[in-house]
């Protein structure tokens, strides 16, 4: 198929310019430096300690991972020429943008699985506590995580014809949904408590509630709902201790990691479609 061969293509040029193996490398040396803190600090760490460290750097350092492999999937080509070439051979436009989503995809997961795997088979060589269910299920998580900001970067790439549009649009979502998002939430929902003295009687869901769909629009809230379920041996649980994501929580997470994944390269074949090249 048309698209198989855009996204082969992709991913071996990908390889060719040892990004790969640059991203390999710096993932394993993450865990590893994680790894090695940890246990300077703290005697006998188990690999879900060691998670719970390196996620601190994974939630901020993933996506700027994902977006810097998959801004200029389509502005690349665009600006060198190429697209018109590619788009002579037997390929359709939406053809073109699912390759080159999948070839970003692959570049991206291929480091990150590599990068966690290399690391693990250490760990248990040198004998840490190594709960794998946890570990294996992080890097699913993770995986899920960063390739909603892979399809998002290339999206965009797909939508807007400058390069300039596109780095102010990709790190603007990274920074309102990374960094900005909760402090927002938390804003607006003290004013409004501040100015009505209570939470208002016609709102549908309660406070806690408004929190938890608030949270669910954003790819990071939906990969710490996820997390803090997994960690806590409650992912997709029918009961839960208090304070955890229940199971229609961590659903609604999974859904919208899920769309975060799929809508925005829908997007970018719509707005490619009809796009002057």
């Amino acid at each position: 198929m048309s698209w198989q061969a855009v996204a082969r293509k992709d991913f071996q040029d990908a390889s060719r310019s040892y990004l790969l193996w640059g991203l390999t490398i710096g993932f394993i040396a993450l865990v590893s430096l994680a790894a090695a803190v940890l246990g300077w600090v703290q005697s006998d760490p188990t690999s879900t300690d060691i998670l719970g460290l390196l996620h601190m750097l994974f939630q901020y350092i993933v996506p700027l991972i994902a977006i810097a492999i998959s801004f200029g999937a389509i502005v690349n080509e665009r600006d060198s020429g190429s697209l018109k070439i590619l788009l002579s051979l037997p390929h359709s436009r939406t053809d073109v943008i699912l390759g080159k989503a999948l070839g970003r995809t692959a570049a991206f997961v291929v480091p990150l699985v590599l990068g966690m795997l290399v690391p693990a088979v250490a760990l248990l060589v040198v004998g840490v506590e190594f709960e794998a269910a946890k570990y294996f299920g992080y890097l699913l998580l993770a995986t899920l995580f960063g390739v909603a900001f892979v399809s998002v970067a290339t999206g965009m790439s797909a939508t807007f014809e400058s390069r300039f549009r596109i780095l102010l649009s990709v790190f603007g979502f990274y920074f309102l949904f990374n960094i900005l998002w909760r402090a927002i939430n938390t804003a607006s929902f003290v004013i409004v408590l501040t100015l009505s003295g209570q939470w208002p009687s016609w709102m549908p869901l309660t406070v806690q509630e408004t929190l938890r769909v608030f949270q669910l629009l954003s790819p990071t809230g939906d990969f710490q709902i996820l997390r803090q379920a997994l960690m806590n041996d409650v992912l997709f649980a029918s009961e839960v201790g208090e304070g955890l994501p229940d199971f229609r929580l961590q659903l609604g997470a999974m859904a919208m990691l899920l769309v975060w994944i799929t809508l925005p390269i829908l997007i970018g074949i719509l707005r490619f479609e009809d796009a002057d090249l």
